[in-house]
This record gives structure tokens, C-alpha cells and sequence, in this order.
């Protein structure tokens, strides 16, 4: 993007038409000794915007921009496995195992059937559809069905639970 300063002044000239470069006083800096045989460049106030401001926010935004590309890749690989129903049981106890080394803190030794519940639960609801499902179809589902996860696990455990009378 460095290289469209042209692109970028002839989009800024159409809302500013009259708009020019100011010139600004230039200080006159003291030669030291370290300083060397270089000369100081006089630059004029375009060159010196594009150099000095337009490069500098260019790199800043270049370099947030894949540093947060890299934290969405990573968030990306921990979670991506739950959109995927065509993955075998142990594919996501693989998946589930990465996921609760990285949050140890935040999930208890049942999280694997609850998932697993939770998923075939999904695969229900979607099963004349394709075999990935977007993170926002999730999430849908969720509100949509008035999903508590605890009422879930408990109505599954009482349908399947043999009555006995004592």
C-alpha cells in the first residue's frame, strides 16, 4: 500500500479540492561530531507528508493487521473443529484435548460428553444440510432454541434412564 500514496492523494483531492501541502519552518539542527558527512535532505511538504506520516501509518496499520490476523488464526484453529459435523468421535477428542490444554481453567472432566451431546444434538438439526455449519449458525441455534445446556444434559439423561420402582 506504500506504493498508492498517488492513488490515495487523487481520492483525498476529490473531497478537498483547494487542499495544499503546507510548507513548515525547518529548524536548523546543530552538526555533531557522530553525525558523519551526510547531507540533510530538503524535502518538499508532499514528499515530506508521504515520507514522514502517510509511510508511518501505512506500516502501523500493515502490522496490526497481521497481528490480528494471527491472533483470529489462532483463535481459528482452537475452535474451528465445532462447525465441522463430519468429523469421527475421536477427531474431536483430538480437537477437545488441544482445547482444554489451552484453557485448563475454564472447562471441567465432563466437558468431552457435553460436547458430545451438544453435537449430535447438531448433527440432528442439521442433518439435511452440508456437513459445516458457521459459527453464526451455531450461535442461531443456540438463542433460537433456547438451548441451556444443563436442561439439555438433563433431559437426556431422564429419557434414556430406566424408571424403577421402588
Amino acid at each position: 500500500m506504500r506504493n498508492q500514496f498517488e492513488k490515495f492523494e487523487g481520492e483525498a483531492r476529490n473531497f478537498f479540492p483547494n487542499g495544499e501541502y503546507k510548507e513548515t519552518r525547518r529548524r536548523i539542527r546543530k552538526k555533531k561530531v557522530n553525525d558523519g558527512n551526510a547531507e540533510d535532505i530538503d524535502l518538499n511538504p508532499r514528499d515530506k507528508f508521504c515520507i514522514e506520516t502517510f509511510n508511518v501509518i501505512i506500516d502501523t496499520l500493515n502490522a496490526q493487521m497481521q497481528r490480528r490476523g494471527d491472533v483470529y488464526h489462532e483463535v481459528s484453529q482452537k475452535f474451528s473443529f465445532l462447525a465441522d459435523l463430519n468429523k469421527s468421535c475421536s477427531e474431536y477428542e483430538k480437537d477437545i484435548q488441544l482445547l482444554l490444554q489451552a484453557y485448563p481453567e475454564d472447562f471441567n472432566e465432563n466437558f468431552l460428553g457435553e460436547f458430545n451431546h451438544f453435537h449430535k444434538y447438531v448433527r440432528i438439526k442439521y442433518e439435511s444440510s452440508e456437513t459445516k455449519v458457521t459459527h453464526s449458525d451455531l450461535y442461531e441455534m443456540i438463542i433460537k432454541d433456547k438451548i441451556n445446556f444443563d436442561d439439555v444434559i438433563s433431559d437426556f439423561a431422564l429419557n434414556k434412564a430406566r424408571k424403577k420402582m421402588f
